[in-house]
């Protein structure tokens, strides 16, 4: 699962996905989420093993998996 942002709401969303997930991507179009997501956000995602991030991103394109049901 990808979550595109960098400020809280994001990094939440992020955290509240990764138990379902089997690995959530945070895109971030800044340079870190320091600059936009208070300092528990950051940490707690972290150390959830399922969750990565990427800085400086930029969102082309997406697709959603036609399998998928809410």
């Amino acid at each position: 699962m990808c979550v595109v942002g960098g400020a809280n709401s994001a990094g939440q969303a992020a955290l509240h996905q990764a138990p379902f997930a089997t690995r959530v991507t945070l895109l971030v179009r800044g340079e870190s989420l320091a600059a936009s997501m208070s300092d528990y956000l950051i940490t707690q995602l972290k150390a959830t093993p399922k969750s990565k991030s990427g800085s400086a991103a930029e969102l082309r394109t997406a697709t959603a998996n036609p399998a998928w049901k809410p």
